[in-house]
């Protein structure tokens, strides 16, 4: 039985006279100061073990190249960070910096990865942005991975936890039945954390503004202790 992973990133960013914007994988702009959280689902058969992968675009005003850095890392001894360029182009853990080229779309995609090698601490991994020439033109930001693993099912009863109406335009409930602080997480169709909703033991129910989420398929589960406590379940958003 394969067992399954999931590692929640919470990426926060920070700018100084920033020329450079960051977006996540689906487009989507990071503001200033803004904390994403993501999540991967890994299995433990991969070749050399699981590993998650956050994809960050940096777009830039003024078509200058950048410094890309690691900056720090709390990963323990046995851990391994680095990072891919879109083109096709990964560097070994050791490469703590390197300076990126922009080219006539005024973009880059960074591929950060980092594989726990058995460690199941939460890690965090500081980067930075510097632009060529010029030190005062940087975002900083940091990526924090948890690992979670696996379901708990002894703790609520699954089949109480139910989104209506489903699908859904403006708004949708969600109704669940559990007694230990917990958060419901809603993901979009490739596994990417939308929103995260903390639940309050004294109601039955979460109410979700499905009009401030674009139409398609999203998922959503329950997580607590770092655990999941709930199957993935499917939520259709329709305008």
């Amino acid at each position: 039985m394969k067992l399954i992973l999931l590692i929640f990133a919470i990426f926060t960013v920070i700018s100084v006279n920033a020329q450079y914007t960051l977006t996540d994988d689906n487009g989507n702009p990071i503001s200033n100061g803004e904390t994403v959280t993501t999540t991967y689902e890994l299995t433990s058969d991969l070749p050399l073990g699981p590993e998650g992968e956050f994809d960050c675009h940096v777009h830039s005003t003024n078509m200058n190249n950048f410094l890309f850095e690691i900056v720090s890392t709390d990963q323990c001894s046995d851990a391994e960070n680095w990072f891919c360029t879109n083109l096709g182009l990964c560097y070994t853990p050791e490469t703590t910096e390197l300076e990126v080229e922009l080219f006539s779309d005024s973009t880059r995609e960074m591929q950060l990865h980092y594989r726990p090698n058995g460690c199941t601490d939460e890690v965090t991994i500081n980067y930075r942005i510097t632009e060529i020439g010029n030190s005062n033109n940087t975002i900083s930001f940091s990526v924090k991975y948890v690992i979670v693993t696996g379901i708990n099912n002894e703790i609520i009863d699954d089949s109480k936890i139910i989104a209506f109406p489903n699908p859904a335009n403006q708004f949708t409930q969600i109704k669940y039945d559990v007694n230990v602080k917990a958060n419901v997480y809603l993901y979009n169709n490739i596994g990417k954390i939308v929103k995260v909703y903390p639940i309050d033991n004294s109601n039955e129910t979460i109410n979700i503004n499905t009009s401030e989420l674009k139409a398609g398929i999203y998922f959503y589960q329950v997580v607590t202790d770092s655990k999941l406590v709930s199957t993935s379940k499917k939520l259709i958003v329709i305008h």
